[in-house]
């Protein structure tokens, strides 16, 4: 039964889409390349640094564009396919009575957001990301050897299941706190540290971003891995383990969550 329910839900979110595009070329490509300047313009400013400080604390400019790409691919594949429970559809869904539909539909209300939700202005942040990790590999000499490759899905997927995990619990927040837009900006603020190689900054910030908020095993972490950087420290290979653990986290306050919520019209 849930099969079949997931390959209908699938079916509309795919004519959806398909229509969405037919109807609103120019949004769907203004969006795209939006998000892809975006990520653009956080290149060039490295490039201007890198125009002062040829080496930032032992990392030259191709080394930041690899870690820096592997945040844009774990944002983008997080903004194509697992947005629909972020923080803003969230709070705007409670705060219409729409949530009260989605706990009426056979299957959680968590699965129908990420299963309901493609946003195709991702692919921006994604595509681009891709194209930067792809130049900067080979500007350093990275090797496309097979255990490169599977490492590199590893860590990857890690990065994106913490970065999910961070933000679903932030979202959960709206079950209480139904404006909760301006604590996720604050988050969103925190993310542009990890563009850059965490050892610039001081050992207090090091160690907030790999204990408390581990958004170092989204970029730096893995790029120290992937590059066999000389720096490279034990705690570097626990992403998996981080993201074992902060999903399981998640999924327990988003359940925590879902049993307080008490509709807007109760």
């Amino acid at each position: 039964m849930r099969l079949g329910y997931y390959k209908r839900l699938w079916a509309k979110l795919l004519a959806l889409n398909i229509k969405k595009y037919a109807i609103y070329k120019l949004d769907f490509i203004i969006g795209i390349l939006a998000m892809a300047m975006a990520e653009i313009l956080s290149v060039l400013f490295f490039w201007v640094i890198f125009q002062h400080i040829p080496v930032l604390n032992g990392w030259i400019f191709e080394e930041v564009l690899f870690l820096t790409s592997l945040f844009m691919i774990v944002f983008g594949i997080w903004h194509v396919f697992l947005s629909g429970a972020a923080f803003w559809g969230l709070e705007w869904l409670i705060r219409r009575g729409e949530f009260d539909r989605l706990m009426l539909q056979p299957v959680s209300p968590l699965k129908y957001l990420l299963l309901a939700r493609f946003d195709d202005d991702g692919l921006g942040d994604l595509l681009t990301g891709i194209a930067v990790f792809w130049y900067a590999a080979n500007a350093v000499g990275f090797q496309f050897s097979l255990i490169n490759i599977i490492t590199l899905l590893i860590l990857l997927a890690s990065g994106t299941v913490i970065f999910f995990s961070l933000l679903l619990s932030l979202s959960t927040i709206s079950f209480w706190i139904v404006r909760s837009h301006s604590i996720g900006d604050i988050l969103f603020n925190l993310f542009n540290f990890i563009k850059y190689p965490l050892n610039i900054f001081s050992p207090l910030v090091v160690t907030f971003f790999t204990f408390l908020l581990p958004l170092g095993f989204i970029s730096y972490y893995p790029a120290q891995i992937l590059l066999q950087k000389e720096s490279v420290s034990m705690i570097a290979y626990a992403g998996p383990i981080v993201a074992v653990i902060f999903f399981i986290v998640a999924n327990y306050i988003w359940n925590i969550g879902l049993k307080n919520y008490t509709s807007t019209g109760s």
